[in-house]
């Protein structure tokens, strides 16, 4: 085995361990319900129109009218991540399911992208697990989130 195979080899032990991490640290997520609190539901109301108005126009809208007497709906927030909650939506039938499947997806690729970056930057598998690691389960997100 090459020192290129070695490393990728690491990469990927680092990258599934990163998963693992943030799968169990996310248990709390699946207790029911949307999680978090303040605007979650807000966001939720959004993922559920968005998801509607795409199994019925195929594009995503623009104004919502359920939402403060109607506003535009991506005014505050892109338009990608809305995106691919709905469509997560579609595909398992639930905002709940496309509203967690989102926020872990984010925070593992959040994660994966740090861990790749830093190993780039400190050439260390190590420091750039523990890079991932904290980026992945930031408190800030972990507080307003759970």
């Amino acid at each position: 085995m090459n020192a290129k195979n070695a490393s990728f080899l690491m990469d990927l032990l680092f990258i599934v361990a990163l998963g693992v991490i943030v799968s169990c640290i996310n248990i709390p997520m699946w207790s029911g319900g949307i999680p978090g609190w303040c605007d979650n539901y807000g966001h939720a109301e959004k993922i559920w129109f968005t998801a509607n108005y795409l199994k019925h126009y195929w594009r995503l809208p623009s104004w919502d009218p359920h939402w403060f007497c109607g506003y535009p709906i991506h005014l505050f927030y892109p338009p990608l991540s809305y995106l691919v909650a709905s469509l997560l939506t579609i595909l398992f039938g639930s905002v709940y399911m496309g509203y967690i499947l989102t926020m872990e997806g984010a925070s593992f690729l959040g994660g994966v992208f740090t861990y790749l970056y830093m190993r780039r930057i400190v050439k260390n598998h190590l420091a750039a697990f523990v890079s991932a690691v904290y980026f992945a389960l930031n408190p800030f997100f972990y507080s307003y989130v759970i």
